[in-house]
């Protein structure tokens, strides 16, 4: 069953807008209908504001057909921003949306799966999937599944985006939660967390695949590693996921779970969390993480893997 979709506003882009957008706020909000019923929000919103985003990506909305009130609230309180969801059809479960400043024109086509090395209109099964075409760049929102006891669903995942994101020809800019802390620095304790989801060999190994086939580079790890070189420093530890659950067994834990990829050739200015601590995650256990992009290449330019990316 596909997800469905809720259309909850047909306001257009201003006339001048720009051809994609360039300050883009991805951020799972491990719940948004839950935060906004809790009025957990205004936080949110207000990064928002401040950071000038244009292009906001909410990965676990967790709506369910009987949400479309409380949706259509969060976009109108969003009121420059035209809306994209996929959502789970039945339960608040999974979801992501992508919200669109009215400076930023429409996008040329939007997929919500891919299939067989390519990118679908057919909606996710659990909405995991917003790829916005423009003319120069392919942005894309994922809620990517944690491996949990379901290993097989995770490798299938995986092994399928990562031959769509190869066959992209256009540069790509892919957010969202990808549940994937790539290197032990990303995590607070390595020892503590082996074997946890997210932390595994072979997923690592398949997100190395993912990087190597399609180009893309991690523009929050490759900017804190150039900062690092130039400040004569170590790496800076950044954990995007908090364990708050104070009987759980990874309480106070971090890991560095939610990304942004980008092709080599877009200059990426900023890639970082807004907010680290407790209270800046607006009632999630993921903070918000911000990727600030200049003017890109047109379409059809090639894209090539950087040494030491």
């Amino acid at each position: 069953m596909d997800a469905f979709v809720v259309v909850t506003s047909t306001r257009a882009p201003v006339e001048g807008a720009s051809s994609h957008p360039t300050r883009i706020l991805s951020w799972n909000a491990d719940g948004l209908v839950c935060r906004a019923e809790k009025g957990d929000l205004e936080g949110f919103y207000k990064a928002v504001e401040e950071h000038k985003c244009d292009c906001v990506m909410i990965q676990e909305v967790r709506a369910k057909p009987a949400d479309r009130g409380v949706v259509r609230t969060i976009q109108k309180r969003l009121k420059e921003f035209r809306m994209w969801e996929s959502l789970h059809p039945s339960k608040r479960y999974s979801g992501v949306v992508t919200f669109l400043k009215d400076t930023v024109v429409d996008p040329q086509r939007v997929f919500y799966s891919f299939h067989d090395g390519s990118w679908s209109g057919a909606h996710h099964p659990e909405g995991r999937v917003i790829a916005m075409e423009f003319d120069s760049l392919f942005v894309l929102n994922t809620y990517t599944p944690n491996s949990g006891n379901k290993h097989e669903r995770r490798v299938v995942w995986d092994e399928g985006i990562t031959r769509a994101l190869a066959a992209t020809s256009l540069p790509i800019v892919y957010g969202g939660d990808l549940n994937i802390a790539p290197n032990e620095i990303d995590v607070s304790d390595p020892a503590r967390f082996k074997g946890v989801p997210g932390f595994l060999p072979a997923e690592q190994d398949r997100f190395r695949t993912l990087l190597r086939d399609s180009g893309l580079v991690d523009a929050v790890h490759r900017l804190r590693k150039k900062k690092a070189e130039e400040q004569g420093k170590d790496v800076e530890a950044i954990y995007t996921w908090r364990g708050w659950n104070p009987r759980g067994r990874l309480a106070g834990g971090g890991m560095r779970l939610d990304h942004f990829l980008t092709s080599p050739q877009i200059p990426v200015d900023s890639a970082t969390p807004v907010g680290t601590s407790r209270s800046s995650f607006f009632g999630s256990d993921h903070c918000p993480v911000l990727c600030v992009l200049r003017p890109v290449p047109a379409a059809g330019s090639k894209r090539k893997r950087q040494d030491g990316d």
